[in-house]
């Protein structure tokens, strides 16, 4: 028995994902775009983990006993592939093979061309250009975009290639075996990757933010015949249809606490908030989830005509002095950090954030994770939601272990150092992500940072 999946996707905010280099003949206007199939379904199995963990962990009764993510992890190699600990060779042959069937390229189209090249323009008004021109792009947009977008006189200049919004484009799955028993698991994920999730360089800031337009699914012929797949998916044209959507396929286990997963994955704790006000074009969606989020995080720039620090026009809140203090000293010891008294065990707030978290990199002043990690992702995800023809930023918080300590073989924190300097444990601290979205700092002169009603998490606990 074999199942065939079809899903269609629109590209809402410009993706910065790997394939996006024209290969066409000279003189032709429409290269073919080639989407890379294992960052799909890398993007696919991240959110088929997030729905289904909490699960595993409240079968094997205990989220501290590991061995439920042993469970998880061979439940994945049978649906997805990878290295499993089975000796049998099929095993580590995927079940879910996944394949670009179509990109579709219409007039929705941002720009009148697939590609945004390098060196290219973006401006405030989400077009691509060649050359300088145009409205300005807001300095927040490239706040979310960083290491992508990059501010030169003439404008905001494109330092990767991208496919433009609005392309369109289908996946293929087929699901062989034991996977084909599972297939709502994967319909789910699938449905969720097209609510919440993205593709490429900078997905979590809201780039190469997805939708999902439709999903058909049913036994596969094989060859024998023609498929007869059945239509499982409307796109929600309202926010209210949206919240419902989410709600439809998350629902909070009341008896699983979510920083008790080590991975990212849905539980109690879990928070998702969607913006009050709808935008008619993907990038004022990004300026002001980008400018709130600047606010919060930023110092500001203090120009010769100004009499305080400024971020995107507006006064600078500065709600982590502390941090500024500590990297003016120079010394990022911790024991001298100045007069706000940071405690030696503690480390910057913003490290919550995401990690390395870079002060000065020359002078060595980096703050990372120790070996083995090095990094870690924010935990704190951005996406632009397509609600019929608005744009909407929406904020993912899972709220799970920030690191887990493999060292020892249960869960706690781990050592995050400085670089140059002994590690010190760090107990991270997740209200940093609350403040944000509650609008609860040292200074809020421009509060809100994030649009939202303070208890207006979408997400339910279910009933055990």
């Amino acid at each position: 028995m074999a199942f065939r999946i079809v899903a269609t996707f629109e590209i809402v905010t410009p993706m910065f994902l790997g394939g996006a280099i024209p290969d066409a003949a000279p003189g032709t206007n429409a290269p073919p775009i080639t989407l890379r199939p294992g960052s799909i379904k890398s993007e696919l199995v991240f959110w088929w983990r997030a729905l289904n963990a909490a699960q595993a962990a409240r079968s094997a009764g205990r989220p501290d006993d590991r061995r439920w993510l042993c469970a998880l992890h061979e439940t994945e190699v049978d649906l997805f592939g990878g290295p499993g600990r089975s000796a049998d060779s099929d095993r580590n042959r995927s079940r879910v093979a996944a394949r670009q069937s179509a990109v579709h390229l219409n007039a929705r189209w941002i720009s009148a061309h697939p590609i945004w090249t390098a060196g290219s323009f973006l401006t405030g008004t989400g077009e691509n250009r060649s050359n300088a021109g145009g409205e300005r792009c807001p300095e927040a947009v490239r706040y979310l975009g960083y290491g992508a977008l990059e501010y030169q006189a003439a404008g905001t200049v494109l330092l990767r290639q991208a496919f433009a919004p609005g392309a369109k484009f289908a996946v293929e799955l087929l699901l062989t075996g034991r996977a084909a028993g599972r297939s709502p698991e994967v319909l789910n994920a699938l449905k969720l990757m097209g609510l919440l999730g993205g593709l490429g360089m900078r997905k979590r800031r809201g780039w190469g933010s997805l939708n999902l337009l439709s999903l058909r699914h049913g036994a596969a012929a094989l060859g024998r015949g023609e498929d007869t797949l059945k239509d499982d998916w409307t796109p929600p044209l309202t926010q209210d249809a949206w919240q419902e959507r989410i709600r439809d396929l998350i629902s909070l286990d009341p008896n699983i606490n979510s920083t008790a997963l080590p991975l990212t994955a849905f539980a109690r704790g879990s928070e998702i908030r969607i913006w009050k006000e709808a935008f008619s074009n993907w990038i004022d969606a990004m300026a002001r989830l980008g400018h709130g989020y600047q606010l919060y995080r930023a110092w500001g720039y203090k120009g010769e005509r100004d009499t305080v620090h400024r971020v995107g026009g507006c006064e600078a809140e500065q709600n982590f002095p502390e941090e500024k203090e500590w990297f003016r000293s120079g010394n990022l010891r911790p024991a001298a950090r100045g007069s706000y008294g940071v405690a030696a065990e503690k480390m910057p707030r913003r490290a919550n954030l995401g990690l390395p978290l870079p002060y000065d990199s020359q002078r060595g002043m980096v703050v990372e994770a120790a070996a083995p990690f090095g990094r870690r992702a924010s935990p704190l995800m951005f996406h632009i939601a397509r609600i019929g023809d608005k744009c909407l930023p929406v904020a993912t918080h899972t709220n799970n272990m920030f690191l887990p300590d493999v060292g020892r073989g249960h869960h706690a924190g781990v050592k995050i150092k400085i670089r140059n300097f002994d590690g010190k444990s760090f107990t991270p601290a997740s209200n940093i992500i609350t403040d944000y979205f509650i609008d609860a700092a040292i200074n809020t002169p421009n509060s809100p940072y994030f649009d939202g009603d303070p208890a207006g998490n979408i997400l339910t606990t279910s009933v055990p």
